[in-house]
């Protein structure tokens, strides 16, 4: 969708297609108690100005990502449940992403990877029993965490593979289970 605004309403069921959702700029969505799944990608927002809102949906069996955003896209999800897709949340290129409780788990990588500057916040979110790592970043990645759980991910709770001095990892002491795999990694427990 360009220009304009998809609405996405609980009587939503999206099923089997390349991106269940897409936005590109300057374009935006609001997708509300949808159920997406089986898509290549579940969501899929690009360029400087795309932006979606997702609250309380369901996307699952999704090949490459269930949230894919890329070249300054920018989305916002509460009580959204990610499972059984490529990687739960996959952003880059300055992108910027706000998670508000829900769920990322069992994915067949990680359940969020953040790269090429930039930023995840996330608070109250699970992300867990991922086949990877529960929450990823790289390339200048900056992630913020709050109250979250990453527990039983394949490699790690937490993955952060700088390449600058630029990435960083704030988390509360009320994350549970994070493993830092790297002595490298920028992190800060506050």
């Amino acid at each position: 969708m360009n220009d304009g605004k998809v609405v996405a309403s609980k009587e939503s069921s999206i099923h089997a297609c390349v991106n269940g959702v897409e936005v590109q700029a300057p374009g935006s969505a609001e997708v509300t108690e949808a159920t997406i799944d089986s898509c290549q990608r579940g969501i899929a927002v690009r360029g400087e100005g795309a932006n979606v809102s997702i609250s309380g949906s369901n996307i699952s069996k999704c090949h490459v990502a269930g949230v894919l955003l890329q070249n300054k896209a920018s989305a916002s999800l509460k009580d959204v449940s990610i499972l059984h897709c490529g990687n739960g949340v996959q952003l880059s290129d300055e992108s910027n992403i706000t998670v508000d409780g829900g769920s990322l788990n069992h994915c067949h990588s990680a359940g969020l990877v953040s790269s090429s500057n930039s930023k995840a916040t996330m608070q109250g979110v699970n992300a867990s029993f991922n086949a990877s790592d529960g929450i990823c970043g790289h390339d200048d990645a900056v992630i913020e965490m709050t109250k979250c759980s990453l527990i039983n991910n394949g490699r790690a709770g937490m993955c952060l593979t700088p390449r600058s001095d630029k990435a960083a990892v704030f988390a509360d002491g009320n994350c549970q289970d994070i493993t830092w795999p790297f002595e490298e990694v920028d992190h800060e427990l506050y």
